[in-house]
């Protein structure tokens, strides 16, 4: 017998489980919660890139992880499903913009 994790319901074998995930409420529920957190964290990490006077390159976890009140190995975690995922071109182009924005403003000092 399995057990659920997300449940706790019992069922005869692995497979079963595997096939009970696809309509667990408590297993869809914690997909969709760890979704948004990713995305309210990308939005955090956006919102950082307009911010900062001074943008390193690249810009890396370490760089990051106290904005956004994450440890190193989360914060690297989060960088990685963010550079598998469409929304890393979007922080890619602001980054861009943000970088050409700051050589304007040090031509002009």
């Amino acid at each position: 017998m399995r057990k659920c994790p997300y449940c706790g319901k019992w069922f005869k074998n692995k497979q079963a489980v595997r096939g009970h995930l696809k309509s667990c409420p408590f297993y869809t529920k914690t997909i969709r919660k760890s979704e948004e957190a990713k995305l309210e964290l990308l939005l955090k990490l956006l919102l950082w890139i307009c911010k900062t006077d001074k943008l390193p390159m690249p810009v890396r976890p370490i760089h990051v992880k106290d904005y956004l009140g994450l440890s190193e190995e989360e914060t690297k975690q989060f960088f990685k499903w963010m550079k598998n995922s469409e929304f890393y071109t979007i922080a890619e182009a602001l980054i861009n913009c943000k970088e050409k924005e700051l050589s304007r403003s040090e031509r002009t000092l």
